[in-house]
């Protein structure tokens, strides 16, 4: 007979969680390289908690539904905000958009992309990402 699944739920430690027990209804899985990738690090504020609130509703699936409206709810943005914050998170490779007619919520999907996404912010900066410094860049004095 195998284990239950109430013995292999890890609690919630006291500082994460207002609840009792540490048991919590759900919570948002981001994996590491995922968190500190460029896509998701180029994120404007609004962008990221949209991002987060869209994984909390998705519950682990691939394909999701996430309506203007849940975007009001959950993040407080108006519907100029919110048609920027998908584009962003599109054009980041975050997420994809799927066909659907007028009167259907909005279906999204999540997306390997991000990892092909490429910073302009950091290379503004550094050249870090080809393993070059700033420095290099410096022409040298010619010797005689």
């Amino acid at each position: 007979m195998g284990k239950s699944r109430k013995s292999t739920i890890r609690k919630f430690e006291f500082y994460e969680t207002i609840t009792d027990n540490g048991i919590e209804s759900g919570y948002v899985r981001l994996a590491n390289t995922q968190f500190h990738s460029d896509a998701v690090m180029d994120l404007s504020a609004n962008s990221y908690r949209v991002f987060t609130y869209m994984k909390f509703r998705a519950k682990g699936n691939k394909v999701f539904t996430y309506t203007y409206e849940n975007a009001i709810k959950d993040a407080s943005i108006s519907r100029q905000t919110f048609l920027k914050v998908k584009k962003e998170l599109i054009d980041n490779g975050l997420i994809k958009q799927l066909a659907s007619n007028a009167y259907s919520p909005s279906k999204f999907e999540f997306s390997a992309e991000w990892k092909n996404y490429h910073s302009k912010r950091r290379d503004w900066f550094t050249d870090e990402r080809i393993g070059k410094n700033a420095k290099s860049k410096r022409k040298q004095p010619q010797r005689k």
